[in-house]
């Protein structure tokens, strides 16, 4: 694997490669349940969809709300936001904690779905279906170009920035193009 890096602080600007030679993980237990959640919000236009974003981007940046327990992804469409993710708590505090500022200044969610899974059952309902297991000929895989662009915390996306975006967004809607983008918080 290889992890090339552009520096945009050090003129003129040079290229650093890194390679990864090894890899350490540590296992944890299973949780015994996750918190599950799923919002639908309608965008009726692009001012209302950077505005709408701005509040996420403010919400995961407060740390009086939001800790290493909480991972979502808006995954914009040209006319709303489907937001999921998960909280590795009780569903009492997620929804009187965090799904409250969450929602505080977004549109009414069209649809919402909140549950609480054992852990295995959390993964497969994220999934969409039965988690794949075979013994042998594993070929769950998708081929993808991706494009990773990462904002600092101390200089979150622009009002114009964002404004920018979803106007295109608007305009050339991934549906008919076949991209789509992903915008993560991962606790």
């Amino acid at each position: 694997m290889h992890v090339i890096c552009r520096s945009a602080t050090t003129p003129p600007f040079e290229l650093n490669i890194g390679i990864i030679t090894k890899f350490y993980f540590q296992t944890l237990p299973a949780p015994t349940s996750v918190v599950n959640w799923v919002y639908e919000i309608p965008m009726a236009n692009p001012n209302i969809a950077a505005n709408a974003f701005s509040h996420i981007q403010s919400f995961a940046l407060n740390a009086s709300v939001i800790d290493d327990k909480t991972g979502f992804g808006v995954t914009p469409s040209p006319s709303s936001f489907h937001i999921s993710g998960t909280y590795h708590g009780d569903e009492a505090t997620f929804r009187s904690k965090i799904a409250q500022e969450f929602l505080r200044t977004l549109p009414t969610p069209s649809s919402t779905k909140i549950q609480t899974l054992p852990w295995l059952d959390s993964l497969v309902d994220m999934w969409g279906s039965a988690l794949p297991q075979p013994l042998s000929g594993y070929n769950a895989h998708d081929n993808f170009y991706a494009k990773s662009i990462l904002v600092p915390e101390t200089i979150p996306l622009s009002p114009s920035a964002l404004l920018n975006y979803f106007t295109y967004l608007a305009t050339n809607g991934s549906s008919t193009s076949g991209w789509f983008s992903e915008l993560n918080l991962l606790g």
